[in-house]
């Protein structure tokens, strides 16, 4: 029988027992309702271009406003997921339905962003939930990867659906779409409560190891930066290749929708005893294939990159949230963590088109393929330190 236990200044596993396959499953479709927003941008944003008639930047200001409420439920509601997650995964799943309708029938960017935003806070509501329910819980690290791999399919074939239509017919129903899809999710959402875990004594704050927790953060940061400044200039790249926006598009969906697969490598167990040559490998393979991409001279090289990156960054997130999880009790650090995660993204957005313009496409993908590196050490130290989890 395996023995688990934390070797963190005195930290120890709290009684609480594994998830089952089908409690899982519930845990990933809620996640795919909190995480939409995210996955669904690029639809979104061209949405919004199409619809009001405005510039790009005007369009990702808009959608980024969904995520500044993921960004507000991650800092306040962790707090109260573990007593109130019933009515917190209620309240989030159906204002998200109606902040989906009534974002199809806004009439100005106004309103449309006042129902975006909303909409994020409803969703972050979900997530909280989520990542409450996956606290302090053995094997979290593999609960993580399957829940990652569920959500992502779910959303990586919504956004290739929709990226196979007309972007004209959507312009009013893509969010009602969303609301749709997630009112299909709401039964999954509401019976996940029983889940959460109400064990809050288990890990002391004083008693959680911030430094290592500190590098992982620095660590999340920098890969997501350098991911969404890559990304932000997907389609300039793909252009100058001779892709056109559609071959683009679909390309980009289908590397997402088969990268989330990577979260299938932490969900296996016996492969624990190897998570720091995966992780430092990912890290490896993302420096790589970054550089591959900023250099992609064909649409199989452009695609192939993109797919193997997507892949090695889903196999280390579910070994860093369960890393998080583990330590405490109520998936306040999972929470915060996400947020980290989308303050990485929108720097790395908000830089990306000077920094290509400034350096040049050469340059410009060296930075961003040396930039990985330094997550290799700091993953060696979180994970080899004196905080690691061990098994035997």
């Amino acid at each position: 029988m395996r023995q688990e236990h934390l070797n963190t200044q005195g930290i120890g596993r709290a009684a609480t027992q594994d998830l089952s396959g089908w409690d899982i499953a519930k845990l990933g479709v809620t996640y795919a309702l909190a995480t939409n927003g995210v996955t669904l941008a690029p639809i979104t944003v061209s949405v919004v271009i199409e619809r009001l008639g405005v510039g790009e930047a005007q369009a990702t200001t808009i959608a980024g406003v969904e995520l500044l409420g993921l960004v507000i439920s991650c800092l306040i509601f962790p707090y109260f997921a573990g007593k109130f997650g019933r009515q917190m995964a209620w309240i989030g799943g159906f204002g998200a339905v109606l902040m989906h309708v009534l974002s199809g029938l806004a009439g100005s960017g106004e309103e449309l962003s006042v129902a975006r935003g909303l909409a994020g806070i409803f969703e972050g509501m979900l997530f909280v939930c989520v990542a409450a329910a996956i606290a302090h819980r053995p094997s979290a690290e593999r609960i993580w990867g399957l829940v990652i791999l569920l959500a992502g399919v779910l959303n990586s074939s919504l956004l290739l659906g929709l990226s196979s239509v007309e972007i004209e017919p959507l312009t009013y129903w893509v969010f009602p779409i969303i609301g749709g899809f997630t009112v299909l999710g709401l039964p999954f959402a509401f019976s996940i409560s029983k889940s959460i875990t109400q064990n809050r004594t288990a890990v002391r704050v004083n008693s959680i190891p911030w430094l290592p927790i500190g590098m992982l953060w620095i660590f999340l940061f920098t890969v997501t930066a350098i991911q969404a400044a890559q990304w932000a200039v997907a389609s300039v790249l793909g252009k100058q290749i001779g892709l056109s926006m559609v071959t683009v598009g679909l390309l980009l969906a289908v590397s997402s929708l088969l990268g989330f697969f990577g979260s299938a490598v932490p969900a296996v167990s016996k492969l624990f005893v190897h998570r720091v040559k995966i992780i430092l490998f990912s890290v490896a393979l993302m420096a790589v294939t970054v550089w591959w991409f900023v250099n992609s001279s064909g649409p199989s090289s452009y695609f192939t990159s993109q797919l193997l990156l997507n892949l090695a960054f889903y196999a280390v997130l579910p070994y860093l949230n369960g890393y998080l999880s583990e330590l405490d009790g109520r998936g306040a650090l999972v929470s915060f963590t996400f947020v980290i995660v989308l303050l990485g993204a929108a720097i790395g957005t908000a830089v990306a088109g000077e920094l290509l313009t400034t350096a040049g496409l050469h340059n410009f993908s060296l930075i961003l393929g040396f930039g990985m590196l330094p997550c290799a050490v700091l993953a060696v130290l979180v994970f080899r330190g004196n905080h690691t989890k061990q098994r035997v």
